[in-house]
């Protein structure tokens, strides 16, 4: 006999979906007024902080909770999500600075941006394709901290290239696609080795966590390049500080992915 499904925690909802909503709405007004301390901003970010405080008090005290946290328990586990998080706060923000680049800053069609933007998400593609073979083979503490420099560098160097007026087009192209290759090296073997450790009855748990945190991350960082942008403005000096703030963030997974499985996936 099948065991009954998970009941939905529904305070754990309530608190948790409109704590994210209220945050992000924050950081997204304080951005476009640039004044944080202001009652239209702080109110909503005090509010979300108070009700994502709320859904992790209860998601550690309750057996099925709507986001299982014991699993940062798990040494690989939480090395994982701490490598995600800020990997994906960066990249995925980041991921609107081209296309506003290239329209904007060069005065491109929405076509041709797009055809400029297609070959950096095809290396992303490719690279993921062979780094998840390779991550059986090759120690996750070695692949996924090589793929997270070279994703910063390419980062940083795409942040240099869109800072200088009338840089060949090529050279802001390739700076991007090697902060792709980076970034195939570390999203999706970082995935696979989260629940390596983890027993069978707790990886629908930890697909879950990674879910929820993969989605969070993105917002926020799409968020916080919004704020960073609107703040700097669309010239060559602002997408070189946004650029710099995104691979500052790629960067920050350098340490967690450090703390990562030191020896090859089972077969």
């Amino acid at each position: 006999m099948l065991p009954p499904p998970p009941r939905l925690d529904l305070p754990g909802l309530l608190s948790l979906s409109p704590g994210l909503a209220l945050l992000l709405y924050g950081l997204s007004r304080g951005g476009e007024s640039g004044r944080f301390l202001s009652p239209g901003v702080l109110a909503p970010l005090l509010g979300g902080a108070v009700l994502v405080a709320a859904f992790v008090r209860r998601a550690l005290s309750v057996p099925e909770p709507l986001l299982d946290l014991r699993l940062l328990r798990d040494r690989t586990f939480a090395a994982a999500i701490g490598t995600l998080a800020p990997f994906t706060c960066g990249y995925f923000g980041s991921m609107l600075l081209a296309p506003v680049y290239w329209q904007q800053a060069r005065g491109l069609s929405a076509s041709a941006a797009g055809l400029l933007v297609a070959p950096v998400g095809l290396v992303v593609g490719t690279t993921m394709q062979i780094a998840s073979r390779r991550v059986d083979e090759v120690a996750p503490r070695r692949l996924v901290p090589a793929g997270v420099a070279v994703a910063a560098l390419g980062m940083l160097l795409a942040g240099l290239r869109t800072g200088t007026p009338g840089v060949p087009g090529w050279q802001v192209v390739g700076s991007l696609m090697v902060m792709g290759i980076g970034a195939g090296m570390v999203l999706m073997p970082t995935m696979t080795t989260a629940g390596r450790d983890l027993p069978a009855a707790r990886m629908a748990a930890a697909s879950t966590a990674l879910s929820i945190n993969s989605q969070l991350c993105a917002s926020v960082g799409t968020a916080l390049t919004s704020v960073v942008l609107g703040a700097t403005g669309t010239t060559p000096a602002g997408f070189r500080t946004a650029y710099a703030v995104a691979a500052g963030l790629l960067a920050l997974s350098l340490l967690p992915a450090l703390r990562l499985p030191g020896r090859r996936g089972r077969r």
